[in-house]
């Protein structure tokens, strides 16, 4: 069954984009309706989920050593040395990514029926999305490191088609086109990683690998120095930083914001973006090994929850608030691995995605509701216009603040902990991410309550409630963010057990550090959320004072708006001098050089046929004679030269 969970929305993909291709009216003669293509979309993706669930309780039934369901497809490389099969596998980890893709896929999948319901191709809209969950699907699914690739560069691929969906207006072609370049960075990061392991170790397998290495029990072998290992590490670490949006390669995700909200729920908060993750937790018996590799993951993962969280406190896009705080909760994640502890950073993905699909969505019942708005200031008492959004709403901003026993609390938690415990931890880590959570709560806070709450700012605009097809998706995101902490309970967790066989037992905490550090820390965690909502609250409960601080701040606040001058800095350091230097290659070598000697070779044929011309007179008796000098030259050739 394992080969099915890609195939199913590959299936969707065909079926979809046959459908749009061939029967589909063109835009514009008449709106076409989401509901045929939705439902085929969703019966695809729902499928996979149906089959995701059976391998999982097929692989409970297994033993614990050998927990893993293998499936070779063909023989898809042969090339001296190197052989390689479409081979899949399934394990504790990717079977954890694939109830998370195929479940919150498919609510998406469902929720995006009544969104696009006013689209005029959509068709091309669910093709596309069921096109990103097979390739997605191939990424966690593949068992060795070019499978994953090759998924890897499909996630690109739907992203680029799916941010630029509405091309026709110039910014969200160029939001496609940002993402689709600032990706190919770091995927070149990650082939040079690629061409090193198989170099040093002879295989791209992940099981071969790990059992070279060592299995549970990873050591460097001799031929093999730590150097290799730390920079195999690194060169992987930046394909993440692409895909996942970490610092220095973030400014792709914002701007992703650009396409249909279902989009940002599904790619940029639920799926795509943990790619980087999920490649660390697979390869954690690699990075294990690197002390150095581990820090630079831990430093860029909590520098970019920082710095994106203080970005996110003054933005009034709601979704590009929502962006912010994606890539700042993608930090979290990667500090997470970058102490060692992988179960947590899995742990806060799950979690992140049941509330962050949610708050997106929720977000796009918001603007759907309000008639395409999407600035907060001009919103406000909508609890009152939207019961059923705000309720669900609420259940994503209690969680993403990390208040109990909502499922945000449990990972943001645990990772805080192993910032501060481990042995790969410190105090310096566990700071920076505690003031990343206090700020979390600060600006998810005053997103609620300037949207939500209050009295509604504009008044021309007539807000209603979203359609139960979007609702209903909303809802049961909403049950997941409340109860889903509870498979990862400290000291009782589910998960932990449950990866073992992926991800061995951490090293425990740190020596000196008392197990008893851990009630504290959660209670200084929990008291630095709620001192975050209640500043929020207090501050944006009065507008004009609330002002009136922006007003005293002008300048920092004008420094955050402007997301640090980041766009304009990179514009500056790297597009224009590309741009200008491409345009000096075109000008004095493209067009001076090699159109030169094209065109000097098609006027050196065309002067020589000019030549040649002049002796085609039309004449039989002119041609005859040629013919007989001819014959009269290579006879007196094969005479006289042969003699």
């Amino acid at each position: 069954m394992l080969a099915l969970v890609p195939v199913f929305p590959l299936i969707g993909f065909l079926i979809n984009g046959v459908w749009y291709a061939f029967f589909q009216a063109p835009p514009g003669k008449h709106k076409a309706h989401s509901g045929v293509t939705g439902v085929i979309a969703s019966l695809a993706i729902f499928s996979s989920f149906v089959v995701s669930l059976l391998l999982f309780f097929q692989l409970k039934d297994l033993p614990e050593e050998g927990r893993a369901i293998n499936q070779v497809l063909f023989s898809w490389i042969n090339a001296g040395n190197f052989s390689l099969d479409m081979a899949l596998r399934i394990d504790p980890l990717s079977s954890l990514f694939t109830l998370v893709i195929t479940g919150v896929g498919t609510l998406i999948h469902i929720y995006s029926i009544g969104y696009m319901h006013h689209d005029e191709t959509p068709g091309k809209f669910f093709a596309y999305l069921n096109l990103f969950c097979f390739a997605m699907l191939m990424l966690v699914l593949g068992a060795s490191l070019p499978i994953m690739f090759m998924g890897w560069e499909g996630v690109g691929l739907c992203s680029y088609l799916l941010i630029g969906y509405w091309y026709t207006d110039i910014e969200k072609a160029k939001a496609g086109k940002k993402a689709f370049i600032v990706n190919r960075i770091g995927d070149f990061g990650f082939l040079l990683g690629m061409f090193l392991i198989f170099s040093t170790f002879g295989t791209l397998d992940f099981a071969v690998l790990r059992e070279g290495l060592g299995g549970a029990h990873a050591s460097i072998p001799p031929s093999v120095s730590v150097g290799a290992i730390t920079t195999i590490c690194v060169l992987l670490f930046v394909g993440c930083m692409g895909k996942s949006a970490q610092i220095p390669l973030f400014v792709w995700l914002p701007d992703a914001m650009a396409g249909p909200t279902p989009v940002s729920a599904l790619i940029h908060a639920a799926t795509m973006v943990t790619s980087g993750i999920y490649l660390v937790a697979r390869l954690n018996f690699l990075y294990s090994l690197s002390p150095v590799a581990l820090e630079v993951v831990a430093s860029v993962g909590v520098f970019t929850a920082f710095f994106a969280a203080t970005i996110a406190i003054t933005q009034t896009d709601i979704k590009k608030i929502l962006a912010y705080s994606t890539v700042s909760q993608l930090g979290y994640m990667f500090l997470a691995c970058g102490v060692g502890a992988y179960t947590a950073g899995v742990f806060h993905v799950i979690t992140h995605a049941f509330f962050k699909a949610l708050l997106f969505l929720g977000a796009g019942s918001v603007i759907h509701g309000m008639h395409e708005e999407q600035d907060i200031l001009k919103m406000g008492g909508l609890r009152f216009k939207m019961p059923k959004t705000f309720l669900v709403f609420a259940a994503g901003w209690l969680a993403i603040c990390g208040i109990p026993p909502f499922s945000g609390f449990f990972s943001k938690d645990e990772i805080l902990w192993k910032a501060f415990s481990s042995t790969h931890g410190s105090i310096f880590l566990w700071g920076l991410g505690a003031a990343t959570a206090v700020m979390t709560a600060f600006y998810m806070t005053r997103l609620f309550s300037l949207t939500f709450l209050g009295t509604l700012r504009s008044k021309e605009v007539h807000v209603h409630e979203s359609p139960n097809v979007m609702v209903v998706p909303l809802q049961i995101l909403a049950v997941l963010s409340v109860v889903g902490g509870f498979m990862g309970i400290p000291h009782l967790s589910w998960l932990d057990h449950w990866l073992e066989p992926v991800i061995p037992e951490s090293h425990g905490i740190a020596e000196g550090i008392s197990p008893s550090m851990e009630w504290v820390l959660m209670a200084v965690s929990v008291a630095g959320a709620a001192l975050g909502i209640y500043v929020a609250l207090r501050m944006y409960a009065n507008l004009p004072k609330a002002a009136e601080l922006k007003r005293k701040w002008a300048g920092l606040h004008k420094v955050l708006t402007d997301k640090w001058y980041i766009d304009e800095i990179y514009e500056f350091l790297f597009v224009k001098p590309i741009l200008g230097f491409s345009k000096l290659l075109w000008k004095y070598f493209d067009v001076a050089v090699i159109d030169r000697c094209i065109n000097s070779l098609g006027r050196g044929s065309e002067w020589s046929g000019q030549v040649l011309r002049l002796a085609q007179t039309g004449s039989i008796q002119f041609y005859a004679l040629i013919l007989f000098l001819g014959i009269m030259a290579s006879v007196g050739y094969l005479i006289y030269g042969m003699a």
